[in-house]
């Protein structure tokens, strides 16, 4: 049997934000304006080989991994995904999973960590439109609010940077729970 390294980050080209739990419990969750969404963590890993998670509790946040390049294998609460490109998958908060990227074509993601007010619901949104997995088809503008996002949040937690990227983060949520309206060919 080969021994194959996993690896939880540490990828070439990675980028990855995880706000303090302070400046979240000061700032998000106590501002009634970000407290029905917030990001806790964000980040990108392209071409992640060996890239490998295991929660056995699950995790404190709601997660969204979008998978832009390669594949990847998920499990839910032992239920398996495949991921391909322009897959998303959902992690319902607190529910044991999984993931890792495929060992000959590894994919490159982008991945949200969220909590909330509404966070349950805007899960639970998505998982009757698409199930936990979903495709999305329009991604231009999903990967340019996901690069707003991070670029603000490389800027610092003021208050004024998080309460524009939790207010982008309704918009970057709506381009997956309602992509079908993100033709940007212009053709109604």
């Amino acid at each position: 049997m080969k021994n194959i390294i996993k690896k939880k980050d540490g990828f070439q080209g990675q980028k990855a934000i995880v706000i303090p739990k302070q400046v979240l419990n000061n700032k998000c969750v106590n501002n009634t304006v970000i407290n029905p969404l917030y990001i806790t963590d964000i980040g990108y890993y392209p071409k992640a080989k060996f890239h490998y998670m295991e929660r056995t509790n699950g995790a404190e946040q709601h997660i969204l991994i979008y998978c832009h390049d390669g594949k990847g294998d998920v499990t839910i609460d032992n239920r398996e995904y495949k991921i391909e490109a322009d897959d998303f998958i959902t992690i319902p908060i607190n529910t044991p999973h999984s993931y890792s990227a495929d060992e000959n074509e590894p994919w490159s993601i982008f991945w949200v960590h969220f909590k909330g007010t509404v966070s349950e619901k805007l899960v639970s949104s998505l998982e009757k439109k698409t199930g936990l997995k979903g495709f999305i088809k329009f991604k231009d503008e999903s990967i340019q609010l996901f690069n707003e996002i991070y670029n603000q949040l490389e800027r610092g937690y003021s208050s004024s940077n998080l309460m524009y990227t939790n207010m982008s983060a309704w918009r970057f949520f709506t381009t997956f729970l309602f992509n079908d309206k993100f033709d940007s060919s212009g053709k109604l």
